[in-house]
């Protein structure tokens, strides 16, 4: 009996440390800056589109990855503005989305025109919704 509940708890070790280790090569690759692969995330991230957050925001309870463009910059209250990629990619302008999403901030503020990878998720303000981001990515 005694062998048994030895040889259940090592193999349980075994698994456990397996999982383990298997997550963290995966997260030292994507920390080493692996390639972007596939059309709707970045790794193993989906995410999502302005647009889609803007029609829908209930659906997006929680965390979630946005991929935008910056449009507007607000220094004093280290906020910015983010629009569609897709319309900003099909208009050229930072003047012809159909929505604008405040997107609290800390650290340093991309420039207009920046495509962003933020992670986040949304809270209410004294203006209505907001993404409080926790990580802003720059992309090329």
């Amino acid at each position: 009996m005694k062998t048994g509940t030895i040889v259940v708890s090592l193999a349980t070790v075994v698994v456990v440390a397996g999982l383990g280790y298997a997550f963290l090569q995966k997260k030292d690759a994507a920390d080493a800056g692996s390639q972007l692969v596939s059309s709707t995330g970045v790794g193993d991230l989906e995410f999502i589109h302005v647009d889609d957050l803007a029609v829908n925001p209930d659906a997006y309870a929680g965390v979630f990855v946005l991929k935008a463009v910056v449009a507007k910059v607000n220094t004093v209250e280290n906020v910015i503005s983010v629009i569609d990629l897709r319309e900003f990619e099909n208009c050229g302008e930072l003047t012809c989305a159909k929505y604008y999403l405040p997107v609290k901030v800390t650290g340093d503020l991309p420039e207009p025109a920046t495509t962003v990878l933020i992670t986040g998720q949304l809270v209410r303000d004294r203006s209505g919704l907001a993404i409080q981001a926790s990580e802003l990515r720059k992309l090329p």
